[in-house]
């Protein structure tokens, strides 16, 4: 009988996963580093780090956003998911968004996380295509809410751009 010891089955896992990360971070790095060239850095220092930091907070505020809205309707077909893999299976999937042409990576990369999760695949791509109507829903409601609003601070929480695009 094989018996494995509780550390080493814990920590081989761990060291791979700290690998690939590092080796994903360096990877990333030396392209922004190629594209940008030397003045990368200096263009970097110069960038505001609380702006920084507010955009990193919205980020994150929209994938917990988003990893809720997941368990709401997994809930609803009872599938229930914690809220960490639900935000891994986000942040996946907008990863996968942001790295394929189109964005067609996307749609794949959640279907086939949920059905590793148990749910059929017609499901999950039902799923999408509801996150991605109450996605636009929320943004047209919001567009039409922030209309009222002084021209500067649409533009500091994002709706400048939406308010010039629909008045065109």
């Amino acid at each position: 009988m094989l018996v494995y010891e509780v550390t080493g089955e814990l920590q081989r896992p761990m060291r791979r996963s700290l690998l690939l990360f590092a080796v994903g971070l360096v990877l990333g790095l030396s392209i922004a580093f190629v594209y940008g060239g030397s003045g990368l850095l200096h263009r970097l220092t110069a960038f505001p780090l609380s702006l920084l930091c507010a955009v990193l907070t919205m980020i994150l505020v929209g994938w917990n956003f988003s990893a809720g809205r997941m368990r709401l309707i997994l809930s609803g077909i009872r599938k229930p998911m914690g809220h960490g893999r639900s935000m891994a299976t986000v942040m996946s999937t907008e990863f996968a968004i942001s790295a394929t042409p189109a964005g067609s990576g996307g749609l794949l990369t959640y279907v086939y996380l949920l059905k590793r999760h148990g749910v059929s695949g017609t499901s999950a791509a039902a799923m999408y295509a509801a996150d991605i109507m109450i996605r636009k829903l929320a943004t047209g409601a919001y567009s039409k809410l922030s209309r009222n609003l002084p021209s500067h601070t649409a533009n500091v929480i994002g709706a400048g751009r939406l308010m010039r695009n629909s008045s065109n």
